[in-house]
């Protein structure tokens, strides 16, 4: 296991975690505050996000802000990120923990299958937006929060909204797999600007998502054996956020807080790019 350096100061810089209502980014929301962080804490749901907020204000010095977006609209993730570029004039860290397994098929309000939109397309258009402010507050980092469940995906360009046949295991993989190919061709494109994107898996945790993910009450006790918490896994994803051992360090993979090397298919710059010219295509910006 590599080993870490100590907690560091976070006082006077701004993360906007997604997800920070519940699970693994309420816990990275609360663990960055506690270092002194403005939060900007990303939720759906109005009561539960101001009251997370609530909640995670703690006696590290930091600051949350509650935002209410519903990552499956296309327009309430543009409207965020306006509401960000408007408020704050730096951006340090951006964290991606949102995300949704859905048993059925379900469509999102822009007509995307939900899993693709939530896990994959807000986070490609919120870090699109957000591209400069990142840039211009440089060294900046974004994280992605991906599944090792990667490897077993593939990415139908010919049917990426399930259609023709629905399965929640093999849709959830799909997204799981754009997570990686989106972070690594996101490093590419950042090189240089001080910017870093690594990604990671942090572990089976103790969510809501992962309990809809095993599906079965075999699967489920087999969770409740090996699961992690997510304040433990929350530990993974701060460590990429903001401690100094891996500050510079971009275009990786993580499984907890050990670097691996993702999937053939993830690591295939082709299928990187390829991937990013059809979601530039859906979510209606310039490759």
């Amino acid at each position: 296991m590599s080993r870490q350096s100590p907690p560091s100061d976070l006082t006077g810089t701004v993360a906007l975690v997604t997800g920070a209502t519940a699970g693994i980014g309420r816990a990275v929301a609360a663990r960055l505050a506690g270092r002194g962080a403005t939060v900007w804490a990303v939720g759906r749901d109005a009561v539960r996000t101001h009251a997370a907020a609530r909640d995670l204000v703690t006696g590290g010095g930091g600051r949350v802000i509650p935002v209410v977006a519903d990552l499956a609209r296309l327009d309430d993730v543009r409207r965020l990120a306006a509401e960000v570029l408007d408020r704050s004039d730096r951006l340090d860290v951006l964290v991606h923990c949102a995300g949704v397994v859905s048993r059925e098929r379900q469509v999102s309000a822009d007509g995307f299958e939900l899993q693709w939109a939530v896990n994959h397309l807000a986070p490609f258009l919120l870090t699109h937006l957000l591209r400069e402010r990142l840039i211009a507050s440089a060294p900046a980092r974004v994280v992605t929060v991906a599944s090792i469940g990667h490897a077993r995906g593939a990415i139908d360009f010919d049917d990426l909204q399930s259609e023709r046949e629905y399965a929640y295991r093999r849709a959830y993989y799909q997204s799981k797999l754009a997570n990686v190919l989106f972070a690594l061709a996101l490093a590419r494109r950042l090189a240089g600007t001080g910017v870093t994107s690594t990604t990671l898996h942090p572990g089976i945790v103790r969510t809501r998502l992962s309990h809809e993910y095993m599906g079965n009450p075999v699967l489920r006790f087999f969770e409740s054996i090996v699961s992690i918490s997510p304040e433990r896994a929350a530990t993974h994803v701060v460590r990429l956020a903001a401690d100094a051992d891996v500050a510079g360090e971009t275009g990786t993979y993580y499984q907890g807080l050990r670097r691996a090397e993702p999937s053939a298919q993830a690591r295939d710059e082709a299928l990187q790019e390829r991937l990013w010219r059809a979601s530039a295509q859906l979510t209606g910006v310039q490759a």
